[in-house]
């Protein structure tokens, strides 16, 4: 017999009376926070919905196709810097914009009396007698350097020779070589009785040149304000003797001194800069999307963890990954705690309930 086939009226009223898939996806959504919270247990007092983890975050395996063409670029946002760049009113002010102007706004009078100081109570701990320094002292030794950067000799000493080929009428003229070679021997800028020793936490390998480099950070800052386009490096000051902080860059055409830190902007203006001396053992924690290369694939399955489980695996630099079930799973990348340590703490549910 054949099957008998709906009419138009009663197709649509089956159709009209089907489950939408929202209505469905919700309610087995509610089951599955209903079987949650009859399992949850301490934790830690905030809600885990509110942790950001990187798995929500769209995988490699779920990006879209990227095509690339040889066309015209167009910038996608057109961001307009309105700041003024250029030398700071304190240098556009000046009425005499001299170069020894120029160079005392960054070097200036009050920091060369801090040296005068440091220099006359240097002098003073050493207990042997001395003509203490002065300021026009200190200013001449800087004008003689400058001269002898520009002029080379085999000598230093060769600036106040007798010979005529030699001998330099400028700067032998400015101090005698005694001094000098006195201020040269002598020059210091920070007070040894409060330098913290190399056992303490605030051993500092650049303690005695501290004050100078605070002071020409300080400058930098205030006399130039940097334009839109800046970069951060690394430079090479040029040092072949012996220390600790000396470093070897084989890519650099300075290979071996001291590597700098530096953040410039396209005048070549150096805004920022900081001296490397080591690591300073900073350590880093947070969440990770396990899309991600060279992470461990040992874990536990997710299918395997109840809520409070947790697994982790330690790379050999050290890195720990972790992996955490409470209503999702979260993976952590840490290098700073261990992960087998474990708390009991208070959680707070939405509604404001506190369980223990």
């Amino acid at each position: 017999m054949p099957r008998k086939r709906l009419t138009i009226p009663e197709a649509l009223e089956v159709f009209h009376n089907l489950p939408s898939d929202i209505e469905s996806d919700e309610s087995s959504l509610s089951e599955a926070e209903d079987i949650m919270t009859e399992k949850s247990f301490s934790t830690e007092n905030t809600d885990i919905d509110e942790i950001v983890d990187d798995n929500s975050l769209p995988g490699p395996s779920r990006i879209s196709k990227v095509t690339w063409k040889n066309k015209a670029f167009v910038k996608i946002r057109n961001l307009s810097f309105t700041e003024q760049s250029g030398p700071s009113d304190e240098i556009t002010s000046l009425q005499d914009p001299s170069p020894i102007s120029i160079f005392l706004t960054l070097f200036s009078i009050g920091f060369i009396e801090t040296i005068v100081h440091q220099m006359n109570l240097y002098a003073t701990q050493k207990g042997s007698a001395f003509t203490p320094v002065t300021v026009q002292d200190i200013v001449c030794f800087l004008a003689i350097n400058i001269v002898m950067g520009i002029k080379r000799l085999p000598s230093y000493r060769n600036f106040w020779s007798t010979n005529e080929i030699l001998h330099d009428a400028f700067v032998s003229t400015l101090i005698p070589v005694r001094k000098f070679v006195w201020i040269l021997g002598n020059l210091h800028l920070n007070d040894n009785n409060l330098m913290p020793k190399k056992s303490e936490k605030k051993f500092d390998k650049l303690v005695k040149v501290r004050p100078f480099l605070d002071h020409l950070s300080e400058r930098f800052l205030k006399v130039f304000k940097p334009g839109q386009k800046q970069a951060i490096d690394e430079s090479m000051i040029k040092f072949k003797g012996r220390s600790s902080l000396k470093q070897y860059m084989p890519k650099k055409p300075i290979k071996r001194g001291y590597k700098v830190w530096m953040r410039c902007d396209s005048s070549g203006f150096a805004c920022e800069f900081q001296i490397y001396t080591e690591t300073q053992n900073i350590t880093a924690c947070g969440t990770v999307n396990m899309s991600r290369k060279n992470l461990p694939k040992n874990l536990l399955e997710d299918k395997k963890m109840k809520r409070g489980d947790f697994d982790w695996s330690v790379s050999n630099e050290d890195i720990a990954c972790i992996k955490w079930k409470d209503k999702r799973i979260v993976h952590i990348l840490t290098t700073f705690d261990e992960a087998i340590k474990s708390c009991k703490v208070e959680r707070k549910e939405k509604d404001g309930k506190k369980l223990k």
